[in-house]
């Protein structure tokens, strides 16, 4: 791959990793959350469903989003949702607007990994592919991983607050990302192949999409 390839792959590859660490960061806070909004564990545990929930239902919506709308634009809309969401989550007032928020993170987060899969596949030919896809397969698995020893630190020594409040900080930090989505891809935005390629680690594929035919290497 070239330079331009592994910057736009390490910054889609940041976004991938604060979703997944959000998956599992609010595990090891939820007796921290019942006793700070006096909530019963049942309801304090919608912290992680309702994120949960939302980030698998956008998902499948992703494709017709980036041939509607084109994957730059869906993926800096996502993630300035899935900022937004993480940093309301850290003002919440109470048990409900906490698990709204979370609900919005999701929302943002769902579209981050598929979308920004087609849009870093629009930067390589067929041979860098595989790698690539190793790549920013990465954070897949170590984000949720990370997830509850990052939140059991923050919940010790920062506070429950400092678990959401950390996303608009990164992102913050991170002033190349919107230079590096800006590059031109070789494809269009919304190729049925590039995002078809994005969509299997999500583990659906959406009906409108179909294989190509007519096309066969000599």
């Amino acid at each position: 791959m070239d330079a331009l390839a592994k910057k736009v792959a390490s910054v889609l590859a940041l976004g991938t990793l604060m979703v997944m660490l959000d998956l599992t960061v609010t595990v090891v806070a939820i007796p921290r959350l019942a006793e700070s909004f006096d909530s019963p564990l049942s309801t304090v545990q919608w912290t992680t469903t309702a994120y949960t929930l939302a980030l698998v239902a956008v998902m499948p919506t992703s494709a017709g989003t980036i041939r509607r709308f084109g994957a730059k634009r869906v993926y800096v809309t996502a993630l300035t949702t899935f900022v937004v969401g993480s940093a309301l989550a850290g003002l919440a007032w109470n048990i409900q607007s906490l698990i709204l928020f979370r609900a919005v993170q999701g929302f943002g987060g769902g579209f981050l990994q598929p979308v920004g899969m087609t849009i870093a596949l629009g930067l390589v030919d067929e041979r860098h592919r595989g790698q690539l896809m190793g790549w920013l397969g990465i954070p897949l698995l170590v984000g949720p991983v990370l997830g509850p020893t990052t939140g059991g630190l923050l919940v010790d020594h920062v506070g429950w607050r400092s678990l959401f409040l950390l996303n608009p900080g990164r992102r913050g930090r991170n002033r190349s990302g919107p230079q590096a989505l800006s590059a031109p891809c070789r494809r269009r935005d919304g190729d049925p192949g590039l995002v078809g390629a994005a969509l299997p680690r999500t583990g659906s594929r959406p009906a409108g999409l179909r294989p190509r035919s007519g096309r066969r290497r000599r």
